[in-house]
């Protein structure tokens, strides 16, 4: 995803806007259409219908859906606050989980990275994954694989931890879910693989989050994009030299 130059930024601003509808009560949150049809194909071709100027985003909290809306214009997360009590981040990992799926849903892998890479800081501390955490994102089939893998590889460092007050037969239930039992064995092996030479580092799942293997394991492909439909056709172009530039 290319890149706005900044008159093209002024101008998507200044372009008309669409409404999605979020949470149980259908709440209202406006978006510049431009600059949401730049974020993700998807969208666009959701919009390509002519004057088309709403759209209910199914299964998107509230909270999610404002913090969508506020990183289609900066395109940067803002982090959890300093010093955060254990419910606050437990609170914001769930948002960070349900804002991965919506760039899941919606082909937004720019913003799926940038949540993993908060979701990677916030599991340093493994036992934030609840198992709750695991049934929870196996019910949102279809789904990418990436935070899967986050998951059961965060589970695999739970176990393996010295202070581990749970066995795998604690989890054994889950071995029903798609592809777990796989992903298990695999998160298992490479932890296996990796803790043997990393046996004097004091905090290994630590060091292992941030290996380069795992990292891009972790990392949604930013495919080039294709031609984009009508809708993103109507993107704002640059500022013709010497036009006046005017800002309501």
């Amino acid at each position: 995803m290319a890149e706005l130059s900044g008159d093209a930024f002024v101008k998507a601003l200044r372009s008309e806007t669409v409404t999605l509808f979020v949470g149980p009560m259908a709440e209202p949150l406006t978006v510049s259409k431009a600059l949401l049809c730049h974020k993700s194909d998807t969208f666009a071709k959701l919009l390509s219908k002519p004057g088309l100027t709403h759209l209910q985003l199914p299964g998107i909290g509230v909270p999610v859906g404002k913090i969508f809306v506020c990183w289609c214009y900066q395109e940067r997360l803002q982090g959890i606050k300093a010093q955060p009590t254990l419910p606050e981040r437990k609170e914001w990992k769930r948002l960070l989980i349900d804002l991965w799926l919506l760039g899941d849903v919606y082909d937004i892998p720019r913003l799926q990275n940038q949540v993993m890479k908060q979701l990677t800081g916030l599991f340093v501390t493994p036992s934030l994954m609840a198992k709750a955490d695991i049934e929870y994102l196996w019910a949102r089939e279809p789904t990418g694989e990436e935070l899967k893998d986050l998951l059961v590889c965060t589970l695999v460092a739970t176990l393996e931890s010295a202070n581990a007050v749970k066995t795998v037969a604690d989890y054994e239930d889950l071995a029903v879910l798609p592809k777990f039992t796989a992903k298990l064995y695999t998160a298992l092996k490479l932890w296996t693989e990796f803790a043997v030479p990393a046996k004097n580092k004091k905090n290994k799942w630590a060091a292992l989050l941030q290996s380069e293997d795992l990292q891009k394991a972790l990392r949604v492909t930013e495919t080039k994009r294709k031609a984009p439909p009508q809708a993103a056709k109507a993107l704002p172009k640059p500022f013709a030299p010497g036009e006046i530039i005017e800002i309501d």
